[in-house]
């Protein structure tokens, strides 16, 4: 039985797995006297501590470890721009099915939204919503490459410079066209 039950018991598992399998930089380490593992600054029960432990600073719960590895990477960040490209990528395509609305009347299209999954260093891994779009044996694909654009565009003759935050290719398997996401003073434009 683990002091704390069932809490206490996952607590052990989930630092003996991260233990074994964060880089050796890690401050991670087997502390106690059953092999279990310690993460930095775990709070242990006073019952549970040795005489040795008693004079130690206090350790890390596993919460608080992953609080810190979260705030280390930039997680938050990263979930929020993933949220933000996510909302992009849905106003764009319920403008292309109100323009399809609009042309299409009678319904001859038949219009089909999936996902494709992309994985982006900044942004994780995550699924974003597509449309294919078709008429009769005809089909047209809109879907998201990423947000993360390695392009920018020189405009004018003032030689100005607009990096962009993400692109959509609508294709149709021979042609493709690029949509580049601009934002200006926080809008989309």
């Amino acid at each position: 039985m683990f002091p704390g039950g069932a809490a206490g018991a996952r607590q052990v598992v989930l630092g003996r797995i991260v233990s074994e399998t964060l880089p050796e930089s890690t401050p991670c380490r087997t502390g106690r006297r059953d092999g279990e593992a310690v993460m930095p600054n775990e709070e242990t029960s006073p019952s549970l501590k040795s005489p040795e432990a008693k004079g130690r600073e206090s350790l890390l719960s596993f919460r608080d470890f992953l609080k810190a590895k979260a705030d280390e990477l930039g997680v938050r960040d990263r979930h929020r721009r993933r949220g933000e490209w996510l909302g992009a990528i849905n106003r764009l395509l319920d403008q292309i099915r109100d323009w399809l609305r609009e042309s299409d009347p009678e319904g001859v299209l038949d219009i089909e939204p999936y996902e494709v999954s992309r994985t982006e260093q900044d942004l994780g891994t995550y699924d974003a919503p597509a449309l294919k779009i078709r008429l009769g044996a005809g089909e047209v694909d809109v879907r998201p490459i990423g947000r993360e654009v390695p392009f920018m565009a020189i405009r004018g003759a003032s030689g100005n410079a607009t990096e962009f935050s993400g692109r959509v290719d609508i294709t149709d398997g021979y042609r493709k066209y690029n949509l580049y996401r601009e934002i200006n003073q926080g809008k989309d434009l």
